[in-house]
């Protein structure tokens, strides 16, 4: 997603490192509205398991973007 994208995106972004094995190494908000439930989403993302990166057949530690969207309101 570039910058301009993420400039109008509406949610929060989380940025996932990924062990070998799928478990979560870390997870940090990387965009956020600034919305009560964003701290909910971080869990998620932290206690989801993910398929990592392969490398020459290999899993290998890698990162996962965790996009949650907010529903429109108004306009």
């Amino acid at each position: 997603m570039s910058a301009k994208q993420l400039a109008s995106f509406r949610g929060v972004v989380v940025l996932v490192d990924v062990n070998p094995d799928g478990s979560v190494k870390g997870a940090r908000i990387i965009h956020s509205e600034g919305n009560l439930w964003d701290f909910d989403i971080l869990h998620d993302a932290k206690t989801s398991h993910y398929r990592p990166k392969m490398v020459d057949c290999k899993p290998v530690e890698g990162v996962f973007y965790y996009y949650y969207f907010y529903p429109r309101t108004g306009n």
